[in-house]
């Protein structure tokens, strides 16, 4: 698949959040480690020109633990064994393995567990402000189903994160990034 992908030029959505994708066949654990971030590191390596979105930015929990844990973002180098990397929170992977410039296919979204509080909105915009190379590579997503079950209306929430990114910043992770992805 991943060949067949990188080939045809045929992008990538993949969850990259702990809770919500998992099987009957796999257990809840199973399927957090094959979300984790460093997992996608041998296909981009492997397939290059393969365009990967690792969708949530991390998910809701893994941004609580950057601010939380502490030692959850003692980062090694980004090519270090997945086991030795466990302890990192995946917000920190993907910005790593963004800002690194290993994966050039590698992006990564702002979808729903980060809209389902107000409390990294201001987190976000310090990130894709600080940092040109992740901001380059992040897209923005209302996983609009997601936003009916919560009660939120994507509009509002578009609007609210155009005012605390500002408008350029907006567009470049709305209109922009998403058609070099897509």
């Amino acid at each position: 698949m991943w060949a067949y992908c990188a080939a045809n030029d045929v992008p990538v959505m993949t969850h990259c959040s702990r809770g919500g994708i998992y099987s009957r066949q796999e257990s809840r654990a199973e399927a957090v480690r094959y979300s984790d971030p460093d997992n996608y590191r041998d296909i981009l390596k492997e397939h290059h020109g393969l365009r990967i979105c690792l969708a949530h930015f991390g998910g809701l929990e893994h941004w609580a633990m950057y601010f939380e844990v502490a030692e959850s973002r003692k980062l090694l180098p980004h090519d270090a064994p997945i086991e030795q990397r466990r302890h990192i929170n995946w917000l920190s992977k993907i910005m790593q393995l963004i800002e690194c410039g290993a994966y050039p296919g590698l992006y990564t979204d702002i979808s729903h567990t980060v809209f389902a509080t107000q409390r990294f909105l201001p987190a976000i915009s310090v990130i894709l402000r600080g940092n040109p190379k992740v901001r380059a590579r992040t897209l923005f997503g209302s996983d609009y189903y997601m936003t009916e079950t919560e009660k939120f209306d994507d509009r509002y929430l578009s609007m609210q994160l155009r005012h605390v990114l500002g408008a350029d910043n907006f567009r470049e992770i709305s209109n922009l990034n998403p058609d070099h992805f897509l």
